[in-house]
């Protein structure tokens, strides 16, 4: 059974998120892993819009491909979250940045789903099941 949420960007299937839209799976990415603890923070690559131009313009300095969420994990390792759609593709300098990431122990990933975070982020050891469930809100 698949519902829709035109609002959120997001369908249920089989009982998992499926996004339309990055930004909903950012947020809530966000908030669960506010929930557990860990900090992170959305990194804005997109530049800013002139107005009188009617286009974005890039930073000087900003490297490219960088990750949309950015954060410390509880033993100091760097996390770096690129959230992708069923449509949208990894470019070259997003995967040699998650890449990067790991090659230097921190921790690195794709995820189309809060679930291949959780995925990641359990099977690394680093949250911690106390018998608490994290909620869903649909």
């Amino acid at each position: 059974m698949t519902r829709l949420n035109s609002k959120r960007n997001f369908s249920i299937k089989n009982n998992k998120f499926v996004y339309t839209n990055e930004n909903p799976l950012i947020t809530h990415v966000l908030g669960t892993l506010g929930n557990i603890r860990i900090k992170a923070w959305r990194s804005n690559t997109t530049g800013i819009y002139d107005v009188k131009k009617k286009k974005w313009k890039k930073l000087h300095n900003q490297l490219k491909g960088v990750s949309d969420i950015l954060g410390i994990l509880h033993d100091g390792k760097f996390l770096a979250i690129e959230c992708k759609t069923k449509n949208t593709a990894r470019s070259k300098e997003q995967v040699d940045f998650i890449n990067d990431i790991n090659n230097t122990n921190g921790i690195g990933l794709f995820a189309k789903s809060i679930e291949d975070v959780l995925e990641i982020l359990d099977t690394k050891g680093y949250i911690i099941w106390d018998g608490c469930t994290i909620e869903r809100n649909y």
